[in-house]
């Protein structure tokens, strides 16, 4: 029992060292208004983006509480001294296009980020954080003829400090997926790859830092692959979730919270392969009366996909 304890005491010992050490030589965010993170599927975007901005809120909700942003006006000179009236800010918020969990004890929740927040016709309180989660998928680079995402988005971002002097944190796949107008509003980057837990209870992941100025992007070149800069931190278990409850962790979001878009028929008849040889290709439906629909309206329908899907499926058959 006592060499048990003696390991077990040797265990915790290194990893708190190891804590220490790699956590004070991680890279720290720029203190800037907006940020962005990019990576592929697994690389950690979602994931850090929600921690940064969770910290963010906690740390705005701070100032909040010791009147930083409350707002003094004058109210009346008396015999030339000027009398103030202080004016107290509303509590900043976390408004977010994915469900985020603020607070356990209070079951508090994140704000919907509405696309009448990003163009302008509903009010986000000032001093906020907003999270854009795949920003691309509705700022994507196909829509630099979009009015809303020229005018309103654009103005929403070009002007975000002055508007709300928030902070905004978004991700997206690859920066190239975002439209230009709004890729040239965010200046830094975050690039992410080799998410992967260290030690059972961190993790840590390669950033590489992109500039994007005027019509030029730079990646900062780091000395070798073997001094890559790194983000790292505590990790919840995505399994072992009793271990979450000891050491206090929360889930604050979910990863995978779009799954339930995936609904396909389920009465599918599964085909298995017999041999190793095949002249079997992936075939999608296409014909002209389609793509110029697609290029003239800029999408089509969930029931006219579901035509083009039959009328496909009925071709084949013949």
């Amino acid at each position: 029992m006592e060499n048990f304890v003696a390991i077990l005491f040797i265990f915790l010992l290194i990893g708190f060292i190891y804590f220490i050490i790699t956590w004070w030589g991680q890279k720290r965010f720029a203190k800037n208004t907006v940020i962005c993170l990019t990576g592929g599927l697994g690389s950690g975007k979602s994931f850090l983006g929600v921690k940064k901005s969770l910290s963010s809120l906690f740390w705005r909700r701070i100032a909040y509480y010791i009147g930083l942003y409350d707002k003094w006006v004058l109210k009346r000179k008396i015999m030339g001294i000027k009398i103030y009236k202080r004016i107290k800010s509303d509590k900043p918020n976390l408004y977010s296009n994915i469900p985020i969990l603020i607070s356990k004890r209070k079951n508090e929740w994140s704000i919907t980020l509405t696309y009448g927040h990003i163009i302008m016709t509903e009010s986000i309180v000032e001093y906020s954080v907003v999270f854009v989660d795949e920003v691309g998928q509705f700022a994507s680079q196909y829509e630099y003829d979009n009015p809303f995402v020229m005018q309103d988005i654009q103005m929403f971002f070009r002007f975000f400090r002055h508007f709300l002097d928030g902070k905004l944190i978004v991700t997206d796949q690859n920066s190239s997926n975002i439209v230009l107008v709004l890729r040239r509003r965010i200046n830094i980057i975050y690039n992410l790859s080799n998410f992967s837990r260290k030690f059972l209870f961190f993790y840590k992941v390669d950033v590489a830092e992109i500039t994007i100025t005027d019509d030029a992007t730079n990646i900062i070149e780091t000395v070798s692959n073997e001094n890559l800069p790194y983000f790292f931190g505590l990790l919840p278990f995505k399994y072992l979730t009793f271990l979450n409850k000891i050491f206090g962790y929360t889930k604050h979001y979910d990863s995978r919270c779009y799954s339930i878009l995936y609904e396909p028929k389920k009465d599918n008849h599964d085909i298995t392969w017999q041999e190793y040889k095949t002249k079997y290709f992936i075939e999608l439906p296409t014909n002209k009366e389609m793509r110029d629909k697609f290029k003239k309206k800029g999408f089509l329908t969930r029931s006219e996909m579901t035509f083009y899907i039959n009328e496909f499926r009925d071709r084949n058959k013949q």
